[in-house]
């Protein structure tokens, strides 16, 4: 079984050259998550334990860790990324997960050039691929 890929289009700072880039993030690795009762949270993406803490975003300054369990597929945003890594390779300083920039190869799969500040070109997509040019072997998941 292959991996499963989240498709993120987002812009790159200035300080990247700018425009628009498209990270792979694998999307079938289990990801921490905070499973506490507390009624405050409103977005299952703030239940993500950041990397190295024991805490979600909403916890973070409890004293005790946050209670822990897993799921896949992974909800965490990737808001932040590491500044010091390889804009090749994008770290999630919340969740700790590594991407890559696929914007090539996936665009050229999305026959959709990336434009515009929002994310309506987010997918999810079937990580064993075709070669570029050879869409025989992917696909996009339907919603369920």
């Amino acid at each position: 079984m292959g991996t499963f890929l989240y498709l993120q289009n987002r812009a790159l700072p200035p300080e990247q050259g700018g425009g628009r880039v498209v990270y792979a993030w694998p999307a079938d690795a289990p990801e921490a998550f905070c499973d506490s009762a507390d009624p405050a949270f409103t977005d299952s993406a703030h239940r993500v334990i950041v990397v190295g803490t024991g805490r979600c975003a909403m916890h973070v300054l409890k004293d005790d860790p946050c209670p822990q369990a897993f799921r896949v597929p992974a909800e965490c945003p990737h808001e932040r990324l590491d500044p010091a890594a390889d804009p090749a390779h994008p770290r999630c300083l919340t969740c700790g997960l590594v991407g890559t920039d696929g914007t090539a190869r996936w665009l050229n799969f999305m026959n959709v050039p990336p434009a515009g500040p929002d994310d309506q070109n987010d997918a999810w997509l079937d990580g064993d691929v075709a070669p570029p040019g050879d869409p025989s072997s992917e696909s996009t998941p339907e919603a369920s």
